[in-house]
């Protein structure tokens, strides 16, 4: 597994993989949950949530075209690239301190945890050696980022 950090500020949470490169953003908004965005070099995604309470979430590319859904109900998540991809996500531990996301073989691809520091919180994101989609490793890290702040 790879190990990458997140770096949060204000108004944004940076993927670093392990040479400290900028992988990917997440933008916040001024209200929370309005105005969320994925960048990933320079292509930005559209945030929004769906759902009872917003629990779940859909990502959408700068054409409008829906990427990505978040199905909270069921613990699922659609990829809609080339060819539709079906993920099952996880979360572990009390509080739901880690989320694990696994694809249709039941194999562990992506597992985010975190520590709370005394002003800050260190986000470990755990990746598959042979997985590299940024948008779900992005949006995974959203879902949970978003899981943590909302209670």
């Amino acid at each position: 597994m790879k190990v990458f950090k997140a770096n949060e500020s204000s108004s944004s949470l940076q993927l670093l993989n392990e040479k400290q490169e900028q992988m990917g953003e997440l933008l916040f908004g001024f209200i929370g949950g309005l105005n969320d965005r994925i960048k990933i070099g320079n292509e930005v995604y559209m945030i929004k949530g769906t759902g009872f309470l917003w629990m779940g979430t859909n990502i959408f590319d700068a054409s409008g075209r829906l990427v990505l859904k978040f199905d909270a109900s069921k613990s699922r998540v659609f990829y809609y690239g080339e060819t539709t991809e079906i993920y099952t996500y996880q979360h572990k531990g009390w509080l739901s301190k880690k989320l694990n996301l696994y694809n249709w073989e039941d194999q562990l691809l992506v597992s985010l945890h975190h520590k709370q520091k005394f002003l800050k919180t260190i986000y470990t994101v755990e990746i598959d050696e042979d997985f590299n989609n940024s948008i779900i490793i992005l949006s995974c890290l959203n879902f949970y980022h978003t899981g943590l702040s909302s209670g």
